[in-house]
């Protein structure tokens, strides 16, 4: 197993949804369980960042139910005096025991453990290795992170004034990488994430074909 810690933030609204995201049920799952039980098989320690204790007692009844069961889980309280993705990233960086971290959201069940690996395995001297897209577009959410730079970066960026992840990342030496290669090499939609019942639709649809294709000889 690599030397790797998960963070699933998981204490965002979605008001779209009618009920937070990890309780959102994907194909008989809930959506937070997709995420995790392929983060299972290659993190040392996955972390659950939340904003409540009432959301920690639900994502603990949700795996319960669905008889998950795993040592590696602990959960990390947003910090209230930050407001933002920030407070998630800051409190769950703080409970790492490894030098690398995969930060990511409950909202994306296609994650592919390879990719994730192939991340860890080519960040180098780098503080983060991020996909980009051909587009601009950058997925930092699919993302690894070295633990102690990234926490430094975000004490700057919230002293000026900055509540994003891309704040951070302007203050880190990052890897950009091909997001269209790590999806060819996925072999799956890894960065679809559910935001509606539209995405939510298309999940479904998604996640049936993969499971035929899988039963195909």
């Amino acid at each position: 197993m690599f030397m790797l810690n998960s963070i699933v933030l998981a204490g965002g609204k979605s008001r779209r949804l009618g009920k937070p995201k990890f309780m959102v049920d994907l194909n008989g799952k809930p959506l937070i369980l997709h995420v995790i039980e392929k983060l299972n098989t290659i993190a040392s320690k996955i972390i659950i960042s939340i904003k409540s204790n009432y959301q920690k007692n639900a994502i603990k009844r949700v795996l319960t139910n669905n008889n998950f069961i795993s040592n590696k889980i602990i959960f990390a309280m947003d910090d209230p005096k930050i407001q933002g993705i920030l407070s998630g990233v800051k409190s769950a960086l703080l409970q790492c025991n490894e030098n690398l971290a995969f930060i990511t959201g409950c909202d994306l069940p296609f994650i592919s453990p390879k990719t994730v690996l192939w991340l860890a395995n080519n960040i180098n001297h780098y503080d983060a290795i991020v996909p980009l897209w051909k587009n601009g577009f950058i997925e930092p959410l699919y993302s690894i992170y070295r633990v102690t730079p990234t926490l430094h970066a975000i004490e700057k960026t919230l002293k000026n004034n900055n509540l994003s992840l891309r704040g951070v990342l302007n203050q880190i030496s990052v890897k950009y990488v091909s997001a269209e290669y790590l999806e060819e090499l996925a072999n799956t939609p890894i960065f679809f994430n559910v935001n509606s019942k539209k995405d939510l639709i298309e999940a479904e649809k998604l996640l049936s074909n993969e499971q035929a294709s899988s039963k195909s000889p």
